[in-house]
């Protein structure tokens, strides 16, 4: 399993910042981090591919429908 810090969501393309992922993720419209340490959050890589994923998804079917 890989892990991404926050800078490396930035990275995937994921321009947020901090607080709208917390907020996102207590919606439960962004995958959960998971401590990796006492201050330091991680995300699993194959979670955040599945929430782009499902964000093309979403676009492209809005703009055929």
């Amino acid at each position: 399993m890989k892990v991404l810090s926050f800078r490396d969501l930035r990275e995937k393309g994921i321009p947020f910042s901090r607080q709208y992922v917390h907020k996102l993720v207590r919606r439960g419209e962004f995958p959960a981090p998971f401590k990796i340490g006492v201050k330091t959050n991680a995300w699993n890589d194959s979670e955040i591919d599945g929430y782009l994923k499902d964000r093309f998804a979403k676009r492209k079917a809005a703009s055929s429908g």
